[in-house]
Order: structure tokens, then sequence, then C-alpha cells
């Protein structure tokens, strides 16, 4: 029995044999050098991408300005170029209202300025005759001081009757009476300026006034451009804040673009740390007009 087990054993060996052989063949025949690939070698170059965005809009005038009346009266004077369409330059006279009505204020105005200045001046006169009224009446009074004294000295000793002293008192009284209302006279004169200086600056206040309406009765163009719209009329009345025409600048233009959202759709970026945000980007300032 131990004899036909090991005859067992040489066919193992073999079949182990024959499965090594079989493993090395299959690796030499497999392995095979690699086959070259044709591939394409780029330098990547950062790019600014522009960004187009495709709109419509309406063209309308940068600047625009309307000719609001500050006074009233009747127009006496219209531009000949004022008609819807028409060109005028700036600094040109559009519009010219009736003045002389404020003319006549500007004149009253003037003569009550002159009243209160006059009116200062006499203020000064009369400061300087009060105060030279008071130094009159201050020497009145030493001398009425004085000649009391000495009357009062000779009742005592028995020279003069005592009706002379109240005579001299009498004197003396009238005196300070008088020193007093001059004095009391003189100290309400810096009240009396501020009260005419506060006039004057209301008379020059109204002078002003007036000479602002008048140059308020001529309008003028700020700048050239083209008349849009047109409501004065020539011999018309027209009121204080009326709109009588409009112009639009020709030196630039805005364009108020509607521009579908899908249309920005390549504008928006992957970020992570802020999502569903627009990226960052420079717009040209430039754009194509297509009429």
């Amino acid at each position: 029995m131990n004899l036909k087990s090991l005859l067992l054993i040489p066919p193992i060996l073999v079949g182990f044999a024959a499965i090594y052989l079989l493993g090395t063949q299959e690796d030499e025949t497999t392995a095979v050098a690699p086959l070259p690939v044709a591939v394409r070698v780029m330098d990547m170059v950062p790019q600014t991408l522009v960004a187009t965005v495709v709109g419509f809009g309406r063209v309308e005038a940068a600047n625009s300005w309307a000719a609001i009346t500050k006074v009233e009266g009747v127009i006496t004077y219209l531009a000949p170029e004022l008609s819807v369409g028409g060109h005028i330059t700036e600094g040109q006279l559009l519009v010219e209202i009736d003045p002389a009505t404020y003319q006549l204020n500007l004149g009253k105005a003037r003569a009550n300025l002159a009243v209160a200045q006059a009116d200062i001046a006499k203020l000064d006169l009369q400061e300087e005759n009060t105060a030279a009224t008071l130094e009159i009446e201050r020497r009145n009074l030493e001398i009425s001081q004085t000649e009391y004294e000495r009357v009062e000295r000779l009742v005592a000793s028995g020279v003069s009757s005592q009706s002379s002293l109240d005579v001299q008192a009498n004197t003396l009284q009238k005196s300070e009476t008088a020193f007093q209302s001059a004095k009391s006279s003189l100290s309400l004169f810096p009240v009396q300026r501020q009260m005419l200086e506060a006039a004057i600056s209301a008379r020059q206040a109204d002078v002003i006034d007036a000479e602002t309406d008048i140059t308020n009765t001529k309008i003028h163009s700020p700048f050239s451009g083209r008349v849009t719209t047109v409501s004065a009329e020539l011999s018309g009345f027209s009121r204080t804040g009326d709109n009588l025409l409009e112009i639009e600048g020709l030196r630039s233009a805005e364009i108020v673009a509607q521009i579908a959202p899908t249309s920005l759709r390549p504008l928006w970026g992957v970020n992570p740390d802020r999502p569903n945000r627009l990226m960052r980007f420079k717009s040209r300032k430039c754009c194509e007009i297509i009429t």
C-alpha cells in the first residue's frame, strides 16, 4: 500500500512542471513593447474674455433742460429758432419778459435804501449834537454847583439871604436835570443805530431781489442743443412756474437697454466661495447702435 502511494508522486511533479512551463511561455508572449502615442502640446496663456450681450433700448439725450419762469409778465421776445427741432447755441437769448414792472420795483427799492442811509447819516449828526450838548450841560452843572456852594457860604456867614440860596438850589437842580436828560439821549443812539443798520440790510436785500427779478426776465440757453417742446407765445402772459420750452443737448446720449436675462447666462461663474454670484469682469465703454 505504501508503494502504491509513492507511485502518485511522479505524475504530480510532471503536472506542476507543465503548468510552470505554460506560464513562462504565456508571460513571454504577452510581454510586448508599448507602442508610441502621438500627442499635441500647447502652452496655456491667460486670455482676456470679452463678454457680449445684445439688448434693445431707446437713445435719449444725456442733458435736457426746461425753461421754468421765475417771474411773470408779458413775453416781449422769442428767438426765431424756437420751434420743435430747431437748433440753438449756448448762451443764446431765448425768451424775454417785459421788465418794466421789475425796473419800477428796483427804483423803489433803491429809493428806500437811500432813505435808510440818509436816516443813519442823520442819526450820526444827532449823536454828535447830543454829545456836544452833554458837554455843555456838564459845564453848566459844574458852574451851578460852584455857585451854590459860594452862596451857601455867604448865607452861613450872614452876608446873603436864604432866598438867594433857594434860587441857586433851583438853578442847580435844573442843571442836573438837563445833564441827565442829555446823557440818557446819548445812550439811546447805539440802539437806534442798530435798528437803522438792520433797515439798511433789508433795503439792500430788496435791491438785490429786484435786480435778480430783472435778470430773470431774460432766459438764455445753458448749452447748445435741439428744441423739443415750445409752449411760449409772443405777447402771451407767462406766470411764475410756467414751462416755456425744453431743449436736449447733442454732445452725448444715453441708452437704457433692455437685455434678456438668458443673455447673461455666460457671465455666471462657478465660485465655491460665493455661489450664485456674477463673476467679475470689466466692461468696455462702447456700444453699437443699429438703425
